[in-house]
């Protein structure tokens, strides 16, 4: 079989999951509380400048990096975000097999696993 179409059709049954399906929810439970999603959309916000300045060499100052943390702490107090973060992390590791898997399965061709080097 195509490995192009097993992807597609892991792709579907990903889709399908307990884990997606728990994250859509958790999502939709955000998306309902305006001050969760004041708070996730403000958290996206720094994160992406954050991503921005190490992107460009230029480190963020330790004040930013302290603004992140403190919200991040903020919205874990959050029962609501707390639920969407918590399921978002079961998807992550659902994904994260799933490539540890396909690693494995490839290892042997990786130059990393080259026993000569």
């Amino acid at each position: 079989m195509n490995p192009y179409n097993l992807a597609h059709d892991l792709a579907r049954e990903v889709a399908k999951s307990s884990e997606y399906l728990a994250v859509l929810a958790a999502k939709e439970a955000v998306l309902k509380d305006a001050g969760a999603t004041r708070m996730m959309n403000d958290y996206e916000g720094k994160q992406n400048s954050l991503y921005q300045l190490y992107q460009s060499g230029v480190s963020p100052s330790m004040e930013q990096l302290e603004e992140a943390r403190a919200l991040l702490e903020v919205m874990r107090q959050n029962n609501t975000l707390e639920g969407y973060f918590l399921a978002d992390a079961r998807l992550g590791r659902l994904i994260s097999d799933i490539q540890k898997i396909l690693l494995d399965a490839i290892g042997p061709a990786r130059w990393e696993n080259n026993p000569l080097s």
